[in-house]
């Protein structure tokens, strides 16, 4: 049924008693956030290529920090005790701004923050590339446009072969520290870590899951429980990483306790 003009007129303008329209006005202004806000709090809602464009240079942002702090741990003569602590607080407030832009993509997908904690390395798909029945991202919330770093995450999501690209590319900056690390750390002790072996396998595991997850996505079946199997994986290894670092926490305490 066709709505007719007047009726619709009558739901965008308010009516007086002297049979007079008046245009809508909504009450004062709508906010808009800074840059901090949106890099370190844990409100709002992003739109998928906002959120693909960021955690890519936030990745090698950390992939830097990490060998510089590698190259310092292993100087010898030096006491860079200053450099390596101001490097560990870098290091802290990055993960917290990729913590936070998960939570900001989360929210707008319709689910809690906590899932993006280990689910954007689980189901990094989900969050970058995913089309989502109702998505409430709101990137004009911001004061900034960010309109060059939403372009870079479309790029990303152009086809398969991109995000198989942009997958692969999130894998390698997670494995090259871990290695040029765990390498440093056997040639001093003599021999080769079996540790180092497993976490890479861990990691190219995780890139496999990801990119199957990418060619069930038009699959009704799929898109049907996708969204629960994320939230159970997510949230049953978001407590297992909890447990470890509990216990990681507590055995450095005891080791230096005694």
């Amino acid at each position: 049924m066709v709505e007719r003009n007047s009726n619709y007129n009558r739901n965008n303008k308010s009516y007086n008693k002297k049979n007079n329209y008046k245009k809508f006005k909504p009450e004062g202004n709508v906010k808009k956030h800074g840059l901090l806000n949106f890099l370190f709090s844990f409100e709002g809602k992003i739109s998928k290529n906002l959120f693909t464009g960021m955690a890519l240079p936030l990745g090698v942002v950390a992939l830097v920090l990490g060998l510089v702090k590698m190259s310092v741990q292993n100087s010898v003569g030096v006491d860079y005790g200053f450099l390596y602590t101001g490097l560990d607080i870098i290091y802290i407030l990055c993960l917290w701004v990729i913590v936070a832009l998960g939570y900001k993509r989360a929210h707008s997908l319709g689910i809690s923050g906590i899932y993006s904690i280990v689910g954007t390395v689980l189901f990094k798909p989900f969050f970058c590339f995913y089309k989502a029945d109702r998505d409430f991202a709101n990137d004009a919330m911001y004061k900034n446009r960010f309109d060059g770093i939403k372009k870079f995450g479309a790029w990303f999501d152009k086809n398969n072969v991109t995000r198989i690209f942009y997958v692969l590319l999130f894998t390698l900056l997670s494995i090259i520290p871990y290695i040029t690390t765990t390498a440093n750390r056997d040639v001093v002790l003599g021999g080769e870590s079996p540790v180092m072996n497993s976490v890479v396998v861990l990691m190219i595991t995780i890139a496999l899951f990801n990119i199957l997850q990418l060619f069930l996505f038009n699959t009704k079946w799929f898109k049907k429980y996708y969204v629960n199997i994320l939230k159970v994986l997510s949230f049953i290894a978001y407590n297992l990483v909890v447990i470890s670092m509990t216990i990681f926490i507590y055995t450095l305490f005891m080791l230096i306790s005694m």
